[in-house]
């Protein structure tokens, strides 16, 4: 069994989501919406949420995070970009660590996206196992 550090990443990175949208944002707006964690995969696809703008989060079978990214369109496409092993774009196949699972974080606005990931980024930074 994983550390509660390591294994906590998933809580951590939904109670960041919830912290941003309450300091970040108008208290007004909905909150983003976290789907997830879901298996690496074709199960992604299934969820409404892979066509919408959004940030996604990859997490490797310890639990921990690897990987914060985002889209402007479908946050799907980018997913299924990490999870070809031929895509120059994905870490994980140069470094022998496929993901393991991934939340999708549906935001309201797409220019909401880049702001989020970057806070996301930020608060994480230094706990990702992949380095590029």
């Amino acid at each position: 069994m994983p550390p509660a550090e390591i294994a906590d990443d998933a809580e951590k990175i939904r109670d960041l989501v919830q912290r941003y949208c309450a300091e970040q944002r108008n208290s007004h707006l909905a909150p983003f919406v976290v789907h997830g964690p879901v298996m690496a995969g074709d199960e992604v696809y299934r969820l409404e949420a892979s066509q919408k703008p959004g940030c996604y989060v990859f997490y490797g079978r310890d639990g921990r995070y690897h990987y914060i990214g985002m889209s402007l369109v479908g946050v799907g496409s980018r997913v299924a970009a990490h999870l070809n092993p031929g895509t120059q774009a994905s870490p994980f196949w140069h470094n022998g660590k496929p993901p393991y699972s991934v939340d999708l974080i549906e935001v309201t606005e797409a220019w909401e996206a880049p702001s989020l990931e970057a806070y996301l980024y930020a608060k994480m930074a230094g706990t990702a196992q992949l380095k590029e």
